[in-house]
């Protein structure tokens, strides 16, 4: 399967090696300096989560792009109007947005076209459809987000908001849809194996209960997997 698109040089800070500035991500992704920084200074929305309180996906659309500070969110997928399944996990330096009911045919067509999803049949087939998502807090969590509406009319007018915008949404649709190919995908034993080499930080955070939903098995079935190799 396709590798973590999260293995990117953007997180980094003198104590957890993650950027926790929004700007400096921002920036990161561009390449350079963003200009006309206070028409997006004025919709910054601060966030604390308390676990199980919702990010967004309870009704309406949020149209905010979020930066996780500190904590930890579920991330989470219907397809087709089934039930809500654990696709992700978002930690500190992830960006995190709402994604639209109808899956972006221009994103999943770019993804292709640039060999991260493998063949486009198969891919087709395991991400067509209405796509629901929400997202829920497991720990005590700060966001920081910007209304992607504002930086959407910044890139009208600046190449590196154009840069920074399209390398941001990029990142969020390729690790969506990945995730999601992985839930249908792979084995639990597989993903468990995959979160354990590739983020094993988030591996020893998680409850037993947050971890077997993440694996799309019960908790049972978690401890099972785990006796198994012994057995």
């Amino acid at each position: 399967m396709t590798p973590s698109p999260r293995s990117n040089p953007a997180r980094r800070d003198e104590q957890a090696g993650h950027v926790t500035s929004f700007r400096a991500l921002m920036e990161l992704l561009a390449g350079a300096p963003l200009p006309d920084w206070p028409h997006l200074e004025a919709t910054r929305r601060w966030r604390v989560l308390e676990p199980g309180e919702t990010v967004y996906g309870d009704g309406g659309t949020d149209t905010h792009l979020y930066l996780v500070r500190s904590g930890m969110v579920l991330g989470q997928a219907s397809l087709d109007g089934g039930e809500f399944v654990t696709i992700d996990l978002f930690a500190e330096g992830d960006l995190l947005a709402h994604l639209e009911p109808e899956f972006d045919s221009f994103w999943f067509h770019r993804l292709v076209e640039f060999g991260f999803l493998g063949r486009l049949d198969q891919a087709r087939l395991l991400t067509q459809g209405r796509v629901a998502t929400r997202a829920v807090a497991i720990e005590v969590t700060d966001l920081i987000g910007y209304d992607l509406r504002v930086m959407h009319r910044l890139a009208d007018h600046h190449v590196v908001w154009s840069r920074a915008l399209l390398a941001a949404q990029y990142l969020n649709a390729l690790t969506f849809t990945v995730e999601l190919l992985r839930h249908r995908l792979q084995t639990p034993a597989e993903r468990h194996a995959d979160l354990l080499a590739e983020r094993p930080d988030l591996a020893r955070r998680l409850l037993h209960k947050d971890l077997a939903g993440y694996l799309g098995i019960s908790e049972s079935g978690y401890s099972r997997m785990l006796r198994a190799p012994q057995e």
